[in-house]
């Protein structure tokens, strides 16, 4: 199980991934 914090990070960088 991954803690919060590390799957908000990912969404974070998966979103700027998408805007690029």
């Amino acid at each position: 199980v991954s803690p919060p914090w590390l799957v908000s990070h990912n969404i974070t960088i998966a979103s700027r991934l998408l805007i690029k």
